[in-house]
């Protein structure tokens, strides 16, 4: 079902502590952050409000201030496949903005989010005269290439419960909190359905390898997120040989 891109309240001012938030916007110089700040804007979201949809035309760049959205891709029947959620500080979708073409996939609020738009003109001409503006931006658009290729990967994998550790790997390195031991927690509260859809399986497989995983000691489902009790369990899960039973 589609949602409403609409389903937002209107536009408010970026403010400094709003731009703190985003490393991009935090690692340029007080002036061209400035000047960013005074020319973008903030879109609050509720959960399951668009914030563009599937073919829109793009014109601005987004970075999440707070909340979480998922970029998803819907088939001709309906179906979801969870490309890449955006988590605090993340630039979302900027090839398709960079290109001047339209978005290739729904950028959807997992909760209540609030993003800052730039417009692309406004960043380009900082980008033109600022180097350090420039350089900044490239680490931003390259840690978003590396996602997505390790996206890829983690769909190619044969085996679910490979494509499911790859997954929590990779939001470890990306948002994880550091605990006792080998432990680290992961503040996204995903859903099994969301795993299925990330992963590309049902919710049942998905469900039944969770299970297994919290039984051998390398996971455990937790209210706000997940915590990774055994890391280096699960990143020899990714490399090691294939299991006889792990659904598909």
């Amino acid at each position: 079902m589609m949602t409403n891109v609409m389903n937002a309240c209107e536009p408010e001012g970026m403010t400094p502590d709003d731009a703190e938030k985003i490393p991009f916007l935090a690692a340029l110089d007080e002036g061209d952050r400035a000047e960013l700040i005074s020319k973008g804007h903030i879109k609050a979201l509720e959960k399951g409000a668009e914030l563009w949809a599937d073919q829109q035309n793009t014109g601005e760049f987004s970075f999440v201030v707070s909340g979480r959205l998922k970029l998803v891709k819907r088939s001709g029947e309906g179906k979801e496949t969870i490309v890449d959620i955006g988590t605090r500080g993340r630039l979302l979708c900027s090839n398709a903005v960079c290109a001047f073409a339209p978005y290739c996939c729904n950028a959807v609020a997992m909760e209540s989010s609030r993003v800052a738009v730039i417009r692309r003109p406004d960043l380009l001409s900082v980008l033109e005269r600022s180097p350090s503006a420039t350089r900044a931006f490239l680490g931003e658009a390259s840690a978003k290439g590396m996602v997505i290729c390790a996206r890829v990967d983690e769909v190619a994998s044969g085996q679910v419960d490979r494509r499911i550790a790859s997954l929590m790997l990779r939001l470890s390195e990306a948002v994880g909190e550091r605990r006792e031991g080998d432990q680290i927690f992961i503040p996204v509260p995903l859903a099994r359905q969301d795993l299925a859809d990330m992963c590309g399986t049902t919710v049942e497989t998905t469900i039944r390898i969770m299970r297994r995983m919290e039984k051998e000691g390398l996971l455990e489902t937790q209210r706000k997120g997940f915590l990774i009790t055994d890391h280096a369990g699960m990143v020899a899960l990714t490399t090691g040989p294939q299991r006889t039973r792990s659904g598909s």
